[in-house]
């Protein structure tokens, strides 16, 4: 196996001039390019008309009222509706004209949402329906499951026999993702592992209520609409089930939310949080027929009201919190914003969520040196090696006593060091530039232009058995950040991964030294290659910190 390590810091953390740049964007509302109401035709409220893909479902389609066929009536209230048929054909269901133009960087449009108003009877219930499909080509795209859950191949959330459900389909085929609605409710999202222009991306049409094999269903439809970008949560939230007249084309009546910061975490269902200790807590509220009333927003902390900067732009709230203190390693907490619109005064609206904290370790105070008191910049490598035929063992105590000169076989033996020295302190090499190592030279893991170790291979010219110490100080502003390390992992039958561990301190080679970070095997399944280990610290103060 040839050693080879290469060390990254994906966030917050400076050395030399690494500089991150950020920019974050909302939008309030898409393009409404296609709305089709069925008031006794196929005729658009807005864009084209639909039309019929074959004589046998035209033959088959019925107008009428929620009271004509004795169905339910649609939040209480009669509506008019479109009885649909299952569909036989190959070509059968209706040809939907979208108006859309091709977006997100492809020849198609990638990014789309779908809502439609519909009623399934109970014969329906446990049998797949095709609701979307996105071209003439194979199966239904975004349909019903035979659990009744919508998606599109993973079904979530259950349809109702015999109920009008509002389903909303937001798709962004650039990003690999359908986000799935009923009632306004979202079920899930749902990788749909393509690419740009991939098989969920639509040309300027689809067709509804159709699959190449049959698997469709009867049913109802009072109201179909079409947009021209993925929608933001908050907005289909916002226009919550479905209504008598129809999918609102116009601003919900009253403010919805189009952005949370940090992203809410399922609370039944809680996973990994790459979240800052120091999280901005933020949320954009969008006015819908009434505004934002600011002298009435609230935000509370894990039930404690918090001194939160409130700010107003046009048609936009933003509600905006940092922390005080760190929030505790692995920690959970809740937000919970409240406020009233300038229309009724007596309604209470907002929004809860929960997320939590990152795991991290916190770096001891008192132990930075002054950033003035830095000279050369770069890195001591000291590099320790085995003989072949050395029986030593593989992990980090023997890589210490290696690198100590201290290592003996089992017998008792002294193990020496067969690498070739540097001309700095203790044998050391100075490195100027990156810590981006490989045995052979080779471009390996996270970053090109990998260099050779140095003093490595030793007298021997094998490349196994080794040990190396890079020790450099990082100059850390104070508060989080994010390290990573990538090495190489064989099989895992072969115990002959390359592992790591960092520590800093007042002088990091010190053994009282503080250990933040260790190997861990993230690779998964039976391979070999490159293997990121992420780790997470909080630094008291500025300064330079001592790193090994």
């Amino acid at each position: 196996m040839k050693p080879r390590t290469s060390v990254f810091l994906p966030d917050w953390v400076k050395v030399g001039t690494l500089a991150l740049v950020a920019s974050w964007s909302t939008t309030s509302f898409a393009a409404i390019t296609g709305q089709w109401d069925f008031n006794g035709d196929l005729a658009a409220t807005i864009g084209q008309a639909m039309d019929y893909r074959d004589g046998d479902t035209q033959l088959n389609t019925e107008f009428g009222t929620t009271t004509s066929f004795s169905i339910p009536d649609i939040d209480g209230s009669p509506a008019e509706v479109m009885k649909f048929p299952s569909t036989t054909e190959e070509f059968g269901g209706y040809f939907v004209p979208n108006g859309a133009s091709p977006n997100a960087g492809g020849i198609f449009i990638n990014q789309y949402t779908i809502i439609m108003d519909v009623l399934f009877p109970e014969g329906s219930s446990g049998v797949k329906r095709g609701l979307v499909q996105t071209d003439s080509n194979g199966d239904t795209d975004l349909s019903i499951g035979a659990n009744n859950g919508i998606g599109a191949g993973n079904y979530a959330g259950t349809v109702e026999p015999n109920t009008w459900h509002r389903i909303a389909f937001s798709v962004d085929q650039s990003a690999n993702v359908v986000s799935k609605f009923i009632d306004g409710v979202k079920v899930a999202d749902e990788a749909i592992g393509q690419s740009t222009d991939g098989r969920w991306a639509l040309e300027s049409f689809f067709y509804l209520f159709q699959d190449d094999n049959g698997e469709t269903a009867g049913g109802y439809i009072n109201s179909l609409q079409f947009r021209d970008e993925k929608l933001v949560d908050g907005l289909i939230e916002a226009l919550g089930g479905p209504s008598a007249e129809g999918i609102l084309t116009g601003p919900p009546p009253n403010p919805f939310v189009i952005s949370i910061r940090p992203e809410p975490e399922p609370s039944r269902t809680p996973r990994p949080s790459n979240i800052s200790p120091l999280p901005l807590i933020e949320l954009v509220l969008q006015d819908g027929e009434t505004a934002v009333d600011v002298a009435t927003v609230e935000l509370r902390l894990d039930g404690e009201v918090v001194a939160a900067d409130v700010s107003r732009s046009g048609t936009t709230t933003t509600i905006s919190y940092t922390p005080d203190e760190f929030l505790a390693p692995l920690s959970g907490h809740t937000v919970n914003l409240s406020y009233q619109d300038d229309g009724d005064p007596a309604a209470d609206l907002g929004v809860q969520w929960q997320f939590s904290i990152t795991d991290y370790q916190e770096i001891p105070s008192g132990i930075a040196k002054s950033v003035s008191s830095a000279s050369d910049p770069g890195f001591l490598v000291k590099t320790a090696q085995a003989p072949d035929e050395a029986d030593i063992r593989n992990d980090l105590r023997r890589a210490q006593r290696q690198l100590d000169g201290v290592l003996r076989d089992p017998a008792g033996n002294p193990v020496p060091d067969i690498s070739t020295g540097g001309n700095g302190p203790g044998g050391a090499f100075e490195i100027s530039g990156s810590i981006n190592f490989s045995g052979d030279g080779l471009d390996f893991g996270s970053f090109t232009l990998d260099q050779f170790f140095p003093g490595l291979p030793g007298s021997e010219g094998h490349m196994h058995k080794t040990a190396v110490e890079v020790v450099t100080f990082i100059e850390l502003t104070k508060g989080f950040h994010r390290m990573g390390v990538n090495v190489h992992t064989d099989l895992p039958d072969q115990n002959d991964d390359d592992g790591f561990q960092v520590w800093v301190g007042g002088d990091a080679r010190d053994a009282f030294a503080q250990s933040i970070g260790t190997f861990q095997r993230t690779r998964l399944g039976f391979t070999r290659g490159d293997n990121d280990t992420i780790f997470n610290f909080v630094a008291p103060e500025d300064g330079l910190y001592s790193f090994r």
